[in-house]
Order: C-alpha cells, then structure tokens, then sequence
C-alpha cells in the first residue's frame, strides 16, 4: 500500500495541476488513420516484401546449383532447411531485441543482415559457403509508442503521438498522456483502502510488471496452454505454406523424369518452372483478400479450420501424377487457402498475448514454426525427388488436418484476456468476436 501511494504522489506531481489524463489507445483512436498509418505501412511493407523475395529464391536456387555442383537430392534439400534453421534463431533474437529495444531497431537489424548475406550468397563459390550464408540470410529474415509506454518512456511516446497527428492533420487530447499502469494506478485510487484490503486478489498472478522477464511471464502457468496450442498452430501452418511452394518448383521439374517420359527440353522446362511459379505465387493476392474478408464475419477459429479443410481437399487430386495445367490449378488453390490461414494466425496470436510480451512469445511462435519449415523441404524435395509424391502429399494433408483439429479443440472456456500489467481481466468488458475468441483461446480459468 506504501508503495502505491508513493507511486500515485509521484504520478500527481509530474501531471501537475491538470487532471485530465488519456490512455495511448484513446489517443489513437484521436490521431486516425492517415498519412502517418500510410508511411508505416510502406516501411514495413517494404520488409516484407524482401522477405518474400527471399523465400520465393528456394524455389529456384535448388535447382540451379544441383545440376551445376551434383548435388543429391537431400543436399539439394539442406539448402531450404538451413534457411529455416536461421529463421529459428531469428525469430526468437529479434523477438527479445523488439521486446527490449523498440521494434525500430530489430526490423532495422533484420533488414541490414538480411540484405548483406543475401548479397553474398550470390557470389558463393562453393556448397558449404552457400549453405553458412542462406543460414545467416536467414537469421535476418517502427518504434511502437505502446513499447515506450510500458517501459514508462511516455514522453518519447508523446513526440510520437504527436508527430502522427500533425501529418493526419488532426489533434491529440486534452490533457497528459499516462501508460496502462499509471491509467490503473488511478483507478486504484479511487477506491477505499477498506475496499481494497477486503477485495478478493483474483488478478495478482495477472499483474505483469513492465519490466519482468518476458521469457518468466510467456512460460507461465497461465499461459502454457495457449503456448502449445499456437505453437502447434505455427508449426502445422508454416510445413504446409513452404511444402506447397516447394512442391510448386518440384512437380513442376520432376514430374516427367518419374513418368519416365522426356516432354521438354531443359530451356523449356526452366521456362514451364517459372510460369508455375509466378502464377502459384498470385494465389497470395486472393489469400489476403479472402482473409480480409472472412475473419470478421466467421471469426478466426473458423476462418483457419474452413480454409484447412479446403486447401487439404485441394491437394487430394495430387496423390497421383496430373498434367502441369492441373497440377499448377490445384497447387494456386491449395495457396490460396494456406496463405489465408497464416494471415489469420498471424492476426490471432498478438491478440492472445500481453502487449509486454507480445513480440517475444510472437517470436517464439514463430520459432517452433520454422522447425516446420526445416522439415519440410525433406518432405516437398527429398522425397518428389525420389518419385514418392504420394508420400510428400500424404504427409502435408496429413500436416494440415491436424492443424485444423488443434484450432477445433481449442476449448471456448470463459478467460481473462491479456493486457500489459493489467493482465488477464478484461475479457468480459468486451462484447466484439474478436476480442472474444482471443479470450477463449487462452483457456485459463477465472
């Protein structure tokens, strides 16, 4: 109770005499989305952008240098595993960077180690030198106000604000800024300490300090549930995304060496390779859409486990050999609907994590997925090359209808939802299916 008081002084001394006061969600909802929203979205996209050019080279780079050095098929494969093996490493490093140093500095490190080693892959001289730099390539696959709020940096989260509504032409609130502690600081205040000494204490376990270790509250009891649930999520997600743009690359290359049959020459066949893959690669244009346009309206539970069921049923003609232009038809549609469920999952993870821990346990997330990843250029390249595609589908359906089970089994019990130091309480404040979803999905207890 000391503690409280001294801080609640603290805070009453550096307001000074105003006592209005606004949260930083309250002072976006005030900025509105302009311009600033605009250049955010160009920078970031820009990013991604890279990345995507990056993971789209794996569908190429294979095939280039195994008939060039001999590779086998399962060096050939290593050259997509190592990527994703970087990306493991990646994913947790600058999750902590970002959690620590502002998300700023960790996409400027991720663009910078992305950018130098994919240069000098380009220049490998050997095997061994390719696979050390698409690894690093790997590991590099803005500021966030609400970051410098929950690090207590409110004035810089201030400028930032302010900045935001000059270029949208618009104003900020009244009043003086104040992060989610100090908000719930003085609403603490407001009662009595009778009131407070006699209330039950149902959220101390949820009252996350700003500067407790991400790692000790993401591992929580509390939470471990929610972990397994999205890390199997990611996992399944991520084996079935990069197998279907692999396979693209492989059936389209190997499908006339296992009929047995000489269609092309191999001018040719580079060509047939490239326009399946820039066609397959178009299937992310209706993905997003698609995802934009049903995870409202159907939530996102069920967006994921429609759009499973659909990519699975996409891929069960694949079993067996078909033509190119059936082949590339059903492996656009079967991208479609992946594509879709990563965006979902990309929009429900956040959701179910404290704003404190957000980018770490996203990273975390996002780690066990690329273990998928690792694995599944063993499935997409090593056995198509081999001649066993039935095997390589059987294993992606397999993949993705376990994937869709996880996201069914999750229980829609009754849960606080997490927020910064506040933690898990505000579930039944909130009435949206988004935010309920979010709730459910965590599945503690209250």
């Amino acid at each position: 109770m000391v503690r409280i008081a001294i801080s609640l002084v603290l805070l009453r001394v550096r307001m000074g005499d105003s006592d209005t006061v606004y949260t930083l969600d309250e002072a976006l909802t005030t900025v509105g989305f302009g311009k600033y929203q605009g250049l955010l979205l160009a920078y970031g996209g820009l990013g991604w952008v890279a990345e995507a050019m990056e993971m789209m080279i794996l569908s190429f780079v294979g095939s280039a240098v195994q008939s060039e050095w001999h590779l086998s098929s399962g060096q050939k494969s290593l050259i997509s595993t190592v990527v994703f093996a970087g990306m493991l490493v990646g994913a947790y490093f600058w999750g902590v960077i970002s959690d620590n140093y502002g998300r700023k500095k960790g996409f400027l490190g991720v663009a910078s180690i992305t950018a130098v080693a994919g240069l000098l892959s380009a220049v490998s001289p050997n095997y061994k030198s390719l696979l050390l730099l698409r690894c690093i390539t790997g590991v590099g696959l803005g500021e966030s106000p609400r970051f410098l709020c929950m690090k207590g940096r409110t004035s810089e989260a201030y400028n930032i604000l302010r900045k935001a509504a000059l270029l949208n032409g618009t104003a900020l609130p009244a009043g003086k800024l104040v992060s989610d502690q100090e908000q719930d600081q003085i609403n603490e205040s407001t009662a009595s300490e009778s009131t407070h000494l006699l209330s039950p204490r149902v959220d101390e376990p949820y009252k996350y300090k700003a500067n407790s270790s991400s790692l000790f509250i993401l591992f929580s009891s509390k939470l471990i549930r929610t972990n397994l649930l999205l890390w199997f999520l990611y996992f399944g997600n991520t084996f079935a995304y990069y197998g279907v743009i692999l396979l693209t690359s492989e059936l389209s290359s190997d499908q006339s060496k296992c009929n047995s049959i000489k269609l092309h020459s191999e001018k040719s066949q580079n060509a047939s390779l490239y326009i399946d893959v820039f066609i397959t690669s178009l299937a992310e244009v209706p993905g997003l859409i698609l995802s934009a346009f049903i995870v409202d309206r159907m939530g996102r539970k069920f967006s994921m486990v429609i759009m499973f069921v659909l990519a699975s049923l996409l891929l069960l003609p694949l079993l067996a050999h078909q033509n190119e232009i059936l082949t590339t038809t059903l492996l656009f549609g079967a991208r479609t609907f992946v594509s879709a469920t990563f965006v979902v999952a990309c929009i429900y993870c956040p959701e179910v994590y404290p704003t404190n821990i957000r980018a770490t346990g996203v990273g975390i997330a996002t780690a066990i997925g690329r273990i998928g990843g690792m694995i599944c250029p063993l499935v997409a390249v090593g056995l198509v090359n081999d001649c066993q595609q039935a095997y390589a589908v059987i294993l992606f359906q397999l993949m993705i209808i376990l994937s869709a089970l996880n996201v069914l089994l999750s229980h829609s019990r009754q849960t606080q939802f997490a927020k910064g130091k506040t933690g898990l309480k505000q579930c039944n404040n909130f009435s949206s299916s988004a935010v309920h979803e979010s709730c459910a999905f965590i599945g503690v207890n209250k």
